[in-house]
């Protein structure tokens, strides 16, 4: 829905993700010296007013070294709620952090890369090469099948109380370590099948821009692509699949869509995964990390950037289902399959 600078209402678009989380993406970046947040903030007034989906000019907190995970936490899980700024802005005062969320209705991944470019001023790339328009839709009525007889598998939980709100962000720097979306997607389908005592069918939900990552922009333009993958994740099966994209369909707007949202989880991939590929960044940003939005709730997303020669990959998970520490766990995990 078209916004007009100055309104608070949160963008909604129907799909098949549950309602009750929120739905901020997040983006940490570390700088090669202090940021002037005055400037900061006055460049992403001028971009709300030329973006008018972001909706009013966002405010600063501060951030440091010491509450960065507590900020990043909220920035994550904090609802959007009627008088909020949609874009959420940390810069650090003394300590060379900013953090920037947003509903990713408003903006994708690439979207927040392109607002920490206007908020530094400098030039940003990523070397994601985009959709265009070849990806086609599943058919609801084919996913709808999947959710009832066949399901995709949860990550098994492990640390959550089952009643804690919000989602548990951890971020683990992998060094210099070049990562293809399939290559990550297979890791993480092979450390779920070895995590969970039942495997069961893991699908890999796939957030794939529909545009390159050239000259990114403040909006958001992406899909989900959703990925079985079988018994023994591969690779090069995935970089076949992707080759032929199917988007995971929105819930549509009938008693169709009325009748399924009961089964949202059910809907949900096994897990979601977006890369943002090898950034730019004027040689300012010298590390970021991209912490997209889970599916479901019981959700699990995986992000991972490369800029400067450092690759962080990222978890996300619900509170309810994992702690921090075995958040931290299934990374560690991860990364023994390199």
């Amino acid at each position: 829905m078209t916004k007009l600078v100055g309104t608070v209402d949160c963008p909604t678009r129907p799909n098949w993700r549950d309602s009750s989380v929120s739905r901020s993406i997040v983006l940490q970046a570390r700088l090669a010296f202090p940021a002037e947040a005055d400037k900061m903030i006055q460049r992403l007034a001028a971009t709300t007013a030329e973006y008018p989906q972001l909706g009013r000019p966002p405010e600063s907190e501060p951030v440091t070294e010491a509450t960065i995970g507590a900020v990043r936490d909220a920035f994550a899980s904090r609802p959007c709620q009627p008088g909020d700024p949609l874009l959420r802005v940390a810069i650090g005062e003394t300590d060379r952090l900013v953090l920037l969320a947003a509903n990713d209705a408003a903006v994708d991944e690439l979207g927040l890369l392109a607002l920490l470019g206007r908020a530094l001023d400098v030039p940003v790339a990523s070397s994601v090469t985009g959709l265009g328009d070849v990806a086609a839709p599943t058919s609801f009525a084919r996913r709808l099948c999947d959710a009832v007889l066949r399901p995709s598998a949860r990550i098994a939980p492990a640390g959550g109380t089952g009643d804690d709100d919000g989602d548990a962000l951890v971020a683990l720097r992998a060094g210099p370590l070049p990562l293809g979306t399939a290559t990550l997607t297979a890791a993480i389908g092979r450390t779920v099948a070895s995590w969970n005592a039942a495997p069961g069918r893991i699908v890999a939900g796939i957030g794939a821009s529909r545009r390159d990552g050239s000259r990114p922009e403040p909006e958001a333009a992406s899909a989900c692509l959703l990925v079985p993958l079988g018994a023994d994740p591969d690779a090069d099966r995935i970089d076949a699949a992707l080759a032929q994209p199917r988007v995971a369909p929105d819930l549509p707007a009938t008693a169709l869509g009325r009748l399924a949202r009961p089964l949202a989880d059910r809907l949900a991939p096994t897990f979601l995964v977006s890369t943002m590929g090898s950034v730019s960044a004027g040689g300012i940003v010298t590390e970021l990390a991209v912490f997209p939005a889970a599916v479901g709730s019981a959700g699990v997303a995986f992000g991972a950037a490369t800029v400067a020669g450092m690759t962080t990959i990222t978890i996300r998970a619900r509170r309810a289902h994992f702690d921090h520490l075995a958040a931290a766990g299934f990374l560690t995990d991860l990364m023994r399959q390199w």
